[in-house]
């Protein structure tokens, strides 16, 4: 069977299908690997008289799709159009001049013509914006004066007699703050005049929402029966506030909630409302960290509902987004600030939060939506940036159970863009977050246990001065999945990312081999297990064709062998002199040229072995001969010693 031409392929696509099976079949072809970043050209067909195609241009040039010089010449062809060529008046000959003619028709006198009207004139913008401002100000100023009069008032009654307040009269104060906001921000509202005073009030309402239920777990008006009643109406007189901003917001708007006409039951609104309610019970034991977990998991559903709702890639456009983080803010400041949870406790809730931003940020937009004015580049950085500063916060944690989930979710974050991207710089965030996930797993074992591993080990292999020589063990399987990461881009065909990950897994065996050269067994076991993996590596890129450094893996394999060999016999003889070694060297010598004679070049892959063989027993010859005049100089030195060396 013959095999396919070499080259590239050009297909011409034309279908009447929708948009969004189009993108899916892209998808599905990158996903194959039969697409790159470089390989798509399209063409696009559209009337140059469409009223919206300067707006599509200045949408693509803004994004990247096309050069200035390219809509420049564009709108030169296409969207010109010549001037008109200047009339030429033509000469006329002169005339003989006639008597005049009588005047048939009279001359127009100035009063035939209609009186000019004055134009009205427009009212100046600038004089608006100031009665405005002055509306605006008069009002903010009368109750910017009944504030400072209030809590003036209760300053000084707080000096004198706040002590003989009870718990719930001590809440009154705050919660008649927050009902007199909302009844002010009401009638506001409903003057039709004064916009702006009433969505400031409305939101510094809602502001003092979690703070109420904060003040009354704090107050603990939990403790007599006689303050429930206070609670129960504070708590239906609270939630009735935050329900009923619904229907302003859909009737006069509000920008901090940003709610839309569509929304029927809006489910930011009634998530803030929980978050609220998490701030009672704050007394029993675990609770503030269960609260902090449990809201960040409720507003990451919330945002997951909205976003496909709304069909938005982007978590700014999620309606209710300011307010609900400025909820959970609210738990995250009491708990760390006021009740004093160490923020190590609170590292995967940031890392959750730093994964759900990424996650939400490469969520694909519907195709029928207009190009969202979002940037995803900074929502990206700053999800990353959480993701990172969640580790940081919980690496340092005696049993860092959470640093390895968001670990994880690093890993994952990593994957899904190498799995779009197949960048080099993805890969290599990936092993190294791998790697750290090593230690970190390690440091997961109890004390009593590592301890136990390490006498244990170190017992075993004579490495009680140098423990750190087990790292030549400990890593390996580390280094056999770099190893079955870099097979599976070659089946991607994926070469470079593939021939990128050799690169590092030779660095990693390379230094683990280093490392253990001071012990006698870990040497020959590290030979052992690198001569076993190169083996298994050449012949898997052998079996799949790949031709590209074949020579350099064979020769490695080849020499990892020859080199384990060496050092068994270096640890089952410990004592043996140059001259041993030196016929050591020649038998191996004789070995290596046996096997270059004897066996058939049947392929590529067999000759480059045969190769190998004879290169390698000349190698082996010289380092022979290099040994025996080195036990040949000690016998002009001491011809004792010359004889022991021999046996």
């Amino acid at each position: 069977m013959s095999s396919p031409r070499e080259g590239s392929i050009t297909i011409a696509l034309k279908t009447n299908t929708s948009q969004s099976k189009l993108l899916e079949a892209l998808a599905l072809w990158q996903e194959l690997g039969l697409l790159s970043e470089t390989s798509i050209d399209i063409i696009f067909k559209t009337k140059a008289s469409h009223p919206a195609l300067l707006e599509g241009l200045d949408a693509w040039l803004r994004l990247g799709l096309l050069q200035e010089t390219f809509v420049k010449r564009l709108c030169r062809e296409h969207l010109t159009c010549a001037l008109p060529e200047p009339s030429v008046i033509p000469k006329v000959s002169a005339l003989p001049v006639s008597k005049p003619a009588r005047q048939l028709v009279s001359p127009l006198a100035s009063n035939d013509f209609a009186p000019e009207t004055p134009k009205a004139k427009k009212p100046n913008s600038i004089a608006q914006m100031w009665q405005s401002l002055q509306a605006e100000f008069s009002v903010r100023w009368l109750l910017f004066l009944g504030m400072f009069m209030v809590v003036v008032s209760s300053g000084v009654l707080a000096a004198s007699q706040w002590d003989n307040f009870p718990a719930a009269g001590q809440y009154g104060v705050l919660l008649a703050y927050t009902l007199s906001f909302w009844g002010i921000s009401a009638w506001t509202t409903k003057q039709g005049n004064l916009p702006l005073t009433a969505q400031t009030l409305r939101v510094v309402t809602l502001l003092l929402i979690p703070v109420n239920f904060w003040a009354m777990d704090g107050f603990g008006l939990w403790r007599h029966p006689l303050n429930w009643l206070v609670v129960a109406v504070a708590t239906v007189a609270l939630s009735a506030i935050v329900l009923s901003s619904i229907l302003l917001g859909r009737r006069y708007g509000n920008g901090f909630l940003r709610l839309r006409q569509q929304q029927s039951f809006p489910l930011p609104i009634i998530n803030y409302l929980g978050l609220s309610y998490l701030n009672w019970a704050w007394g029993i034991p675990g609770f503030p960290i269960g609260a902090v977990y449990l809201g960040i998991g409720s507003i990451i559903a919330t945002l997951y509902i909205e976003s496909r709702k709304q069909n938005s890639a982007f978590i700014f456009d999620v309606a209710g987004f300011p307010i609900l983080v400025y909820g959970i803010g609210i738990l995250l400041f009491r708990a760390i600030f006021v009740i004093g949870v160490d923020i190590e406790q609170l590292g995967l809730a940031i890392g959750m939060c730093g994964w759900f931003l990424y996650w939400l940020s490469q969520k694909p937009q519907a195709p029928s939506l207009p190009v969202s004015p979002s940037p995803r580049l900074p929502m990206i950085w700053f999800g990353g940036s959480l993701l990172v500063l969640g580790w940081l916060v919980c690496v340092a944690a005696e049993i860092p159970w959470q640093a390895m989930i968001v670990s994880g979710l690093g890993v994952w974050l990593f994957v899904n863009r190498l799995l779009k991207f197949w960048r080099r710089s993805d890969l290599a965030a990936i092993l190294a977050i791998g790697l750290q996930m090593v230690w970190l797993a390690w440091r997961l074992i109890p004390p009593s246990i590592q301890t136990w591993l390490l006498e244990t080990a170190t017992t075993l292999t004579h490495s009680q001065e140098t423990p750190y020589v087990l790292l030549s063990l400990v890593l390996f399987p580390y280094l056999v999945l770099i190893v079955g990461l870099a097979d599976w881009l070659y089946q991607r065909k994926k070469h470079d990312l593939a021939e990128f990950a050799e690169v590092i897994a030779l660095g990693i065996g390379v230094n683990l081999t280093t490392l253990c050269f001071s012990n006698p067994l870990l040497l020959t076991i590290n030979g052992i297990n690198s001569a076993i993996t190169l083996g298994i590596v050449t012949q898997r890129r052998s079996r799949l064709g790949i031709k590209h450094h074949l020579r350099l893996r064979v020769y490695l394999t080849h020499s990892s062998a020859i080199a384990t060999v060496i050092s068994a016999i270096n640890y089952l003889f410990p004592n043996l002199h140059f001259g041993g070694f030196s016929a050591i060297l020649l038998a191996l010598m004789v070995a290596e040229w046996s096997l270059s004679l004897k066996i058939p070049a049947t392929s590529d892959y067999v000759k480059i072995w045969r190769e190998s063989a004879w290169h390698l027993g000349l190698t082996l010859a010289g380092l022979s001969y290099v040994l025996l005049c080195v036990n040949y100089s000690a016998y002009d030195v001491n011809p004792d010693s010359y004889l022991r060396a021999w046996g």
